[in-house]
C-alpha cells in the first residue's frame, strides 16, 4: 500500500512527519492521514515525493524495484560522508545533458584550488557555483 511505503520512505530518510510534510508543502496532519491510510495522496503529492526525495515511483506506487532511484543510490554511495545538499546538487547536475562532463571539469578545477590562497579558492568556488547555477537554470526549462 502506497501509504505504508510513504511512511517507510520518510523513516528511511530520517525525517519527522513535520519535516517531510514541510518539504511537500502539506500539513503534517495531512501527511499523518496519508500514512495511516485515512486519505490517499494526490498524484501531485506522489510526484513531489518522487522528485524531492529521489524515490522510485514504481516502488512507491506498486512496490516494484528499489526505494531510491538507482543513479541516486550510486551518487550517494560515491559521495558518502558529504553534506546532503551537496549530494543532491551533484545528482541533479549529473542528470542534465553533459552533466557528468561538467562535474569532471569542476573536479579538475577543485584539485588545483589547493595551491590557491583562501580568498582565491573562495572566488574560484563561487564562480564555479554561479556557472553551475546558470547551467542548471538554462537546462531545467527543457
Amino acid at each position: 500500500m502506497v501509504n505504508k511505503r510513504i511512511r517507510e520512505a520518510r523513516k528511511a530518510l530520517g525525517l519527522t512527519q513535520k519535516e517531510f510534510a514541510h518539504c511537500l508543502r502539506i500539513g503534517d496532519s495531512s501527511l499523518s492521514k496519508i500514512e495511516k491510510g485515512i486519505n490517499n495522496p494526490s498524484a501531485q503529492t506522489v510526484d513531489l515525493i518522487c522528485r524531492t526525495f529521489h524515490i522510485n515511483e514504481d516502488w512507491l506506487l506498486y512496490d516494484i524495484g528499489e526505494m531510491f532511484e538507482k543513479d541516486y543510490i550510486l551518487t550517494r554511495h560515491a559521495l558518502a560522508g558529504q553534506d546532503e545538499e551537496f549530494i543532491d546538487i551533484v545528482y541533479r547536475i549529473s542528470k542534465m545533458e553533459n552533466g557528468w562532463d561538467k562535474l569532471k571539469e569542476a573536479a579538475t578545477c577543485l584539485q588545483s584550488i589547493e595551491n590557491l590562497s583562501p580568498q582565491d579558492a573562495y572566488n574560484a568556488g563561487f564562480r564555479m557555483g554561479m556557472q553551475f547555477k546558470q547551467y542548471e537554470s538554462e537546462h531545467s526549462e527543457e
